[in-house]
């Protein structure tokens, strides 16, 4: 009896020990196929902040994407009304952008304009909203008229739904100040990464975002979407750190309220540098976007 208790607890020992050979060497890839490779901590990080979610990932300037970087965005948004058609050819979702609304024009110029492009967007089912307008209080606008701007459009577009964008200071100048709430989207231009700012790491990053989400949230009651810093310029803007597109993708799968991440911007212009001009942010962007676009987006 004790002879085969020993046998039973050797056979034990070896059959434990043959596993854990086995997951370290799956650990290590040896049983991946080529094309496999283990996940870094930033995207295991990411793969369970977001479990649960369907979220847009995207570029603010997507006709200027090179066909390489298709495989890794679910939404696509154009640099006018004339060229949406351009993002929905490819099969994804188009977010098409008007502007040209001058705070001192008339409500009839307003309403002719939206008429006007009207005629070149697509059906709502492809369009997850029209941002009607990029930040507007830098142009002049008050809340009064980008309430009837977009009470306008709605008028003049019925099906589609409406955003704009903000910057972060009107968000946290003047907190008690409500934001027109007659909007579907409030997208909040998030560049962090100035010269001489202090955010280096994603603690500091998720500390001012938070604050920042903190402060929009008592100024309207709507669904957000971030745009994110992918780009720098010497004088004004700082590089943003490799790893800061993690940051932005762990704190958008892990909001209720944020349905998605649009990055600015791909393109070089003069002294400012988008993201081809940063290899390493690159590729971290593209780890990713992988994970968001596996879910497909949902509106």
């Amino acid at each position: 009896m004790r002879k085969k208790t020993l046998l039973s607890l050797s056979f034990l020992i070896l059959f434990v020990a043959a596993c854990a050979s086995i997951r370290a060497m799956s650990d290590n890839g040896l049983f991946a196929g080529e094309s496999e490779r283990s996940e870094t901590p930033n995207e295991r990080a990411l793969r369970m902040s977001g479990q649960n979610t369907k979220k847009f990932f995207g570029f603010w300037d997507h006709p200027a994407l090179p066909d390489s970087m298709a495989a890794y965005v679910n939404v696509g948004k154009s640099l006018s009304a004339d060229d949406t058609r351009t993002v929905t050819r490819h099969g994804l979702p188009a977010i098409p952008i008007i502007t040209g609304f001058r705070e001192g024009d008339s409500p009839d110029v307003w309403r002719k304009r939206l008429r006007d492009k009207s005629s070149q967007l697509p059906d709502p089912e492809v369009v997850p909203f029209v941002l009607l307008i990029d930040e507007p209080y830098g142009k002049g606008f008050d809340d009064k008229k980008l309430e009837l701007l977009i009470d306008i459009a709605r008028e003049e577009m019925p099906g589609h739904k409406f955003a704009y964008t903000v910057m972060t200071l009107t968000i946290l100048n003047r907190p008690q100040r409500r934001l027109p709430q007659n909007a579907d989207y409030i997208g909040i231009n998030y560049y962090p990464f100035r010269t001489g700012s202090n955010i280096a790491t994603e603690q500091r990053f998720q500390r001012d975002m938070n604050r920042l989400m903190t402060a929009a949230r008592k100024k309207i009651n709507t669904r957000f979407f971030i745009v994110g810093q992918a780009f720098y310029e010497d004088e004004k803007w700082r590089q943003p750190p490799a790893e800061a597109p993690f940051w932005y993708a762990r704190a958008v799968a892990g909001a209720e309220d944020i349905d998605g991440l649009l990055w600015f911007e791909w393109r070089n212009r003069g002294n400012w540098q988008g993201v081809g001009s940063m290899p390493e942010f690159r590729e971290n962007l593209i780890k990713a976007g992988s994970l968001f676009v596996e879910k497909d987006a949902s509106f």
